[in-house]
This record gives structure tokens, C-alpha cells and sequence, in this order.
């Protein structure tokens, strides 16, 4: 994600389509997982639209480092209070 070799960054791309994502499904809850070398959850379900875009705003490169990215996913898919029908992204 700090690889320099595209602009914007590709985490400022990925926070672009996670937040146009959550801006458009009204209802839904989500959290937020960072993840570099270990995922950690930066913020838990919830219906507050807000409060995730600003998490996503919020991250920052040097939180990232690494990739642990299957890690995350499985981390992500096993969050408790996850809503019956929520997918990962």
C-alpha cells in the first residue's frame, strides 16, 4: 500500500472506493480492519456511516506496513457482532 509507483497512493485509491462503497449502502454497518504486518481492527460494526468514512480518511501509511493481507480477510470474516449477511471487502 506505500509503494510509490502509482499517484494518488494506493491507499488513498483504496480509501476512495471503500468510502464510496459505504456511502452508498445506507443501512448497512461495517468496520474498519487496517492490516500490515498483523490486521487490527480500527473500528467495529456500526451503522454510523460517518464514523467509518472518517476512520478510512484517517489511515495512514506508516500504520501499514507489511502485507498481511489473507490474514485480514480471515481476521475480518471472524469479527464477532459481524451482521448475518455481511461480506467482506
Amino acid at each position: 500500500m506505500i509503494a510509490a509507483d502509482v499517484a494518488p497512493s494506493r491507499l488513498q485509491r483504496a480509501v476512495t472506493v471503500a468510502s464510496a462503497v459505504v456511502e452508498a449502502r445506507s443501512g448497512e454497518q461495517f468496520a474498519v480492519v487496517g492490516f500490515g504486518d498483523r490486521p487490527h481492527l480500527l473500528l467495529p460494526f456500526t451503522a454510523d456511516h460517518v464514523a467509518v468514512v472518517q476512520q478510512l480518511a484517517a489511515l495512514q501509511d506508516a500504520q501499514l506496513a507489511g502485507s498481511a493481507l489473507g490474514e485480514a480477510l480471515a481476521f475480518a470474516a471472524s469479527l464477532p457482532g459481524r451482521p448475518g449477511a455481511a461480506r467482506v471487502l
